[in-house]
């Protein structure tokens, strides 16, 4: 090596992505050199150490030099805002919490304490986004049942959604459904798809007939999964619905399924008088022959 850990990062000081990366390369030769200035750096100037460090994890190279910063990131745990503020990508930001959750004990308390106390709707909503990427939404059950009552509709229907998918909760389902807002009910039928009790399908039973087209074709999509044979013809009943919303979203639903039975359903749809139904068809014939074994977490209708 020409150079010591220390001259590197002077060398690179303009460029703290750089200096990282060059400090970084020496960690296997001048281990304990590398960690005092990366302490040094973490003591220093937090903020920016945590801003390149996220980045490098989300790189996806991830040695003893990698877990190490994600341990030190731990100390001031500054990165949580890097993570959540959407300057990040989602999934440059996802890639970095994987590491950084297995290094630092209080990844997830950190999350809910941020998520909690922001006025940010966008914060939140990442906070989710992380937590169901790392599957790890059983950690923060208590913080997930405190947002399922958040003012924001948003918020609280996607609260509810994880929560809901984490425990098959037919009782929260049902507190949701009666939300004036759509999307909040929506998301709570979705949570219900394949959950297998009794009480589950009469929730669905009775979603079915929302007067919402979202609402609606999600209970009858939840159904499908229960019992294919005993639905079909109900999904085949919403494709000649009077309400073109109703049939756009007839035809969302039928592509999720993959079932190649439901092709002249797709057709005449594909030859509808609506353009937003003819468009809700093709996007859904294309996905028919591709999502049948893709199926564990289709997307709601939004």
């Amino acid at each position: 090596m020409d150079r010591s850990p220390d001259e590197a990062g002077a060398t690179a000081a303009h460029d703290p992505q750089l200096r990282l990366r060059k400090l970084l390369s020496c960690f296997d030769h001048e281990n304990q050199a590398v960690r005092d200035e990366l302490r040094r750096w973490n003591q220093a100037n937090p903020d920016v150490l945590a801003t390149a460090a996220v980045r490098r994890l989300a790189e996806g190279q991830i040695t003893a030099a990698e877990r190490y910063l994600a341990r030190l990131l731990g100390i001031s745990g500054v990165y949580m805002k890097h993570l959540l503020d959407g300057a990040t990508d989602l999934p440059s930001a996802i890639a970095a919490a994987r590491v950084v959750a297995n290094e630092d004990v209080d990844f997830f308390t950190r999350l809910m304490h941020t998520a909690s106390t922001t006025a940010s709707a966008g914060v939140i909503m990442r906070a989710f986004e992380l937590v169901t990427a790392l599957d790890r939404a059983n950690i923060v059950v208590p913080w997930l049942q405190q947002m399922t009552h958040h003012r924001d509709s948003r918020i609280q229907s996607k609260a509810a959604l994880i929560f809901c998918r984490l425990y098959g909760n037919t009782s929260l389902v049902q507190r949701q459904m009666s939300a004036s807002d759509a999307r909040v009910r929506a998301n709570a039928i979705e949570a219900l798809w394949r959950v297998q009790s009794t009480a589950a399908r009469d929730v669905l039973d009775k979603a079915i007939n929302d007067p919402h087209h979202r609402v609606a074709l999600n209970a009858a999509l939840g159904l499908y999964f229960l019992n294919p044979r005993t639905a079909a013809q109900r999904l085949i009943a919403f494709a000649s619905h009077p309400d073109a919303r109703f049939r756009a979203a007839a035809a969302w639903a039928i592509g999720q399924t993959g079932d190649a039975a439901f092709a002249p359903t797709l057709a005449a749809l594909a030859q509808d008088a609506d353009e937003h139904v003819r468009a809700a068809a093709a996007r859904a014939g294309g996905r028919a022959s591709s999502q049948a074994d893709s199926l564990e977490d289709p997307a709601c209708l939004k």
